[in-house]
């Protein structure tokens, strides 16, 4: 089976059909048809459905189309894992992560230490470690905890902050009470927030009850109108628009969360992604540990 008529075969799954993809991938249409034949006598079966309407796939081409897809994404990784080599640089990986790890924990780390991430590709934190299961991206980081079948390390916590403008009677303090909040106007995350969840079992724990003025989904968005006065905003995130920081105090101590990364065990950059994971558990422990701002 050569790769490359994997990939004609791959391209005219993503174009629709032969002629399209012959078209994309330069070689002429009659070639392109000839050689999937020749694949689909290699496998044993037919991978299309053929017919007077459009190409589809069969039943064993569906099967077979996440199997083509990670043969040629080995395949892509293998080739950059060697030109990394040839070149003497770290390999360059692709993260998975929720948009505010990206913002706050990926991008400063990579700016800062020079880590070997060539791209972020963000996702809510559920669907993280599926993608990277799948072959998306070379690792992932999420406030969820990868499955077993993932390698995996704990990078780190990090705290949760109130944050409010300068005048607010709760702003200048290192720390301010969940009891507190409980009387304070809120700007809450949505609740499918990780952050919401972790406030939200606290809430529940020590007893208060909270009628938020506002649930954005956006954490930018939260921090503005904390910054306009609408109410204490409750983030993971960096302040914005002049905002002050407190950490939060509930029953069971400081509200933190926790971050984990996970990768395939079979990974070709397998110690790579393990080094630079764990410099960024080092980095985070240093720059992140929790503290008012």
């Amino acid at each position: 089976m050569e790769l490359r008529v994997v990939n004609y075969f791959l391209t005219v799954v993503d174009h629709g059909s032969v002629t399209s993809a012959a078209k994309q991938v330069r070689v002429a249409q009659p070639s392109v048809s000839r050689q999937l034949r020749t694949l689909e006598r290699e496998l044993g079966v037919e991978l299309f459905q053929r017919g007077s309407g459009p190409l589809r796939l069969s039943a064993a081409g569906e099967r077979f189309l996440p199997i083509a897809r990670d043969l040629v994404g080995r395949a892509s990784r293998a080739r950059e894992l060697m030109r990394s080599v040839a070149e003497q640089r770290r390999v360059r990986l692709r993260v998975i992560c929720p948009p505010a790890t990206a913002t706050h924990l990926v991008a400063p780390f990579a700016a800062q230490r020079a880590a070997p991430f060539a791209d972020v590709l963000p996702h809510q934190p559920e669907a993280v470690f599926d993608l990277v299961a799948e072959a998306k991206g070379d690792l992932g980081i999420s406030t969820v905890p990868p499955p077993p079948s993932l390698a995996s390390i704990y990078v780190g916590a990090a705290p949760l902050w109130a944050q409010m403008p300068p005048g607010h009677p709760l702003a200048g303090r290192g720390e301010v009470d969940l009891a507190e909040l409980a009387d304070a106007a809120l700007v809450l995350m949505g609740r499918g927030s990780a952050v919401r969840r972790i406030f939200d079992a606290a809430v529940v724990g020590g007893e208060h009850t909270i009628d938020p003025v506002a649930e954005p989904n956006s954490p930018i968005m939260a921090q503005a109108l904390a910054a306009a006065g609408e109410g204490v905003c409750v983030v993971s995130d960096l302040p914005s628009f002049g905002l002050c920081s407190a950490r939060i105090r509930g029953p069971e101590g400081l509200l933190t969360f926790s971050l984990y990364a996970g990768w395939d065990r079979t990974h070709y950059a397998h110690a790579e992604i393990r080094q630079v994971l764990g410099e960024l558990a080092d980095w985070m422990a240093e720059v992140h540990e929790p503290r008012a701002r």
